[in-house]
């Protein structure tokens, strides 16, 4: 299984949300990859909560925010830190692939 995510601030309505793509190859076949999608999107969106009602950045969120956009980190950043709520989640991404399996 190769599992890859990327962290990217939105810039549109809300100017402080940010949005997960997570991408996940497999190598089984079958109409799954929705459902897999869904739960995997469902997964990451309840460690996220977990996280945030214990004040803790549970998807290194802040981390990779100041890494990959500095710029946008500093802009959000509170006392060397990223605040997280509710709101800060607004999309996650999930495209969970089926490839090549054979029996």
């Amino acid at each position: 299984m190769h599992v890859t995510w990327h962290i990217l601030p939105l810039n549109r309505i809300n100017p402080n949300a940010l949005q997960i793509l997570w991408g996940v190859r497999d190598y089984f076949g079958g109409e799954i990859e929705k459902e897999a999608a869904k739960k995997i999107e469902a997964e990451i969106r309840g460690l996220y909560e977990i996280g945030r009602k214990q004040q803790m950045d549970t998807l290194q969120l802040g981390h990779t925010l100041y890494r990959k956009y500095p710029q946008e980190w500093k802009r959000m950043q509170q006392n060397e830190a990223l605040p997280l709520q509710s709101s800060s989640l607004e999309a996650v991404n999930v495209k969970f692939t089926m490839a090549g399996y054979q029996r």
